[in-house]
């Protein structure tokens, strides 16, 4: 059941592991060119530019998942909430069709398995966005590796342990390097945030390294009772490709 109540909504609205995305967000937007964002992959009170739905900031909303999509289509247009919303299960077909080309501002992804190859996509035609925030696995450890592509990958249909999916945090610090974007954060060893290089000095932070920044996802570790290695042992036998 959801409420549809604006004040009800915004006081619950935040991103993951206790609103961090979104507090540190606030940090880097006072340097944006672009009051915009573009998330791939969200749940109808927690996504990582949640606090910038209550700054009235323009925004995409994209999820294949129809029950996430519904309800936050509803409160944007009963309290015009300046979001367009597409439910799509999006590929490497049909990004395209969904980004526009020339969007700057905020860039997030997290669903849990194409990730690496949506936002290779995403960067071969768009490489506008300020600041990019991707989910890594940490359960791939320092290796430099994604999940091959599958058009319709399902993490719990690829391994019963959901742990097999995405890629590391290496291989989203090459792929973004390449396209001149710098590493400047990591949360609870799940998101990461990337500052494009015409936007770094504005800001603050550290170029970080791979060993700066990696953290074990401390959710996963606790539900789990594991680590990422045990993690990493438990899938290493599935198909994985350096990249």
């Amino acid at each position: 059941m959801y409420c549809l109540s604006k004040s009800y909504y915004f006081k619950r609205l935040d991103s993951q592991n206790n609103n961090k995305e979104g507090e540190f967000l606030d940090l880097c937007t006072s340097s944006l060119k672009r009051k915009k964002f573009f998330e791939i992959g969200f749940g109808y009170n927690e996504f990582n530019c949640s606090n910038l739905v209550k700054k009235k900031y323009s925004g995409y909303l994209v999820d294949g998942d129809k029950k996430n999509c519904l309800p936050i289509s509803i409160l944007n247009k009963i309290h015009k909430l300046n979001l367009k919303i597409h439910n799509i299960f999006l590929t490497k077909d049909n990004i395209r069709e969904v980004i526009p080309k020339n969007l700057g501002g905020i860039f997030s992804i997290d669903i849990d398995g194409n990730d690496f190859w949506i936002l290779k996509e995403v960067l071969n035609c768009n490489t506008n966005f300020e600041i990019i925030i991707v989910e890594y696995n940490s359960s791939f450890k320092d290796r430099c590796v994604s999940i091959p592509y599958q058009k319709n990958f399902e993490r719990h249909k690829a391994h019963k342990s959901g742990w097999y999916h995405g890629a590391s945090l290496n291989a989203f610090i090459k792929l973004l390097n390449s396209h001149n974007y710098h590493l400047i954060k990591t949360i609870a060893g799940v998101n990461a945030f990337f500052v494009h290089k015409d936007n770094f000095e504005k800001l603050s932070f550290k170029n970080l390294k791979f060993e700066d920044a990696y953290e074990e996802c401390v959710l996963r570790n606790q539900w789990s009772k594991t680590d990422a290695n045990h993690q990493y042992r438990t899938i290493e036998h599935l198909p994985l490709i350096e990249v």
